[in-house]
């Protein structure tokens, strides 16, 4: 497949996994408490809001603008997004987000932020030793270990916070897709 091609067919792909007939609903043991849910949340915010509201989640949002990606977010349902922090992505060698906005690495950049996407809403506190298909197609790790849960090795820095079409879970590393190369 030529890159033209690819570029064109990665909104469909991405709104298949995002769009009503693709989603996977949530079980029901997944439902919040009220006490697990982030107070500071603006009820009824979208995610792609939220984020643009959210201090620490800057550079995510300026990657997710960057890939063209709002539109999918904003009609996304059901969704997880593991969102690394500013301090997570300052933490990738230099020059890699400079290198991720270059057009020529739009696929990159695609392809690493569909690695933080779970295809339904995942509390935290839900979860259980195992894996997770990400919306990119390839699994995360989940460890539980008492009361410490990571997903890849990133540690969860909050319970989470609800928007009206998903959860925000922040991290605190960015998600390496498995040979993932720009």
């Amino acid at each position: 497949m030529n890159r033209c091609t690819g570029l064109l067919l990665v909104p469909l792909v991405i709104l298949s996994h995002f769009g009503e007939a693709g989603k996977a609903p949530a079980p029901a043991d997944l439902t919040p408490s009220a006490e697990t849910l982030d107070s500071a949340t603006p009820i009824g915010s979208g995610m792609i809001e939220t984020l643009s509201g959210t201090e620490d989640l800057e550079i995510l949002f300026t990657l997710i603008k960057a890939a063209n990606l709002s539109e999918s977010f904003n009609n996304a349902d059901h969704i997880t997004l593991f969102a690394p922090t500013d301090a997570a992505f300052m933490s990738l060698p230099d020059g890699t987000i400079r290198a991720l906005l270059k057009p020529r690495n739009r696929d990159a950049l695609v392809a690493l932020l569909l690695y933080h996407i779970a295809p339904q809403e995942e509390y935290a506190e839900s979860f259980q030793l195992g894996s997770l298909k990400s919306i990119e197609g390839s699994a995360v790790t989940i460890n539980v270990a008492e009361n410490d849960i990571s997903i890849n090795g990133a540690q969860f820095i909050d319970a989470g916070i609800e928007t009206t079409n998903g959860l925000i879970q922040k991290i605190d590393e960015v998600l390496l897709p498995p040979d993932f190369s720009f």
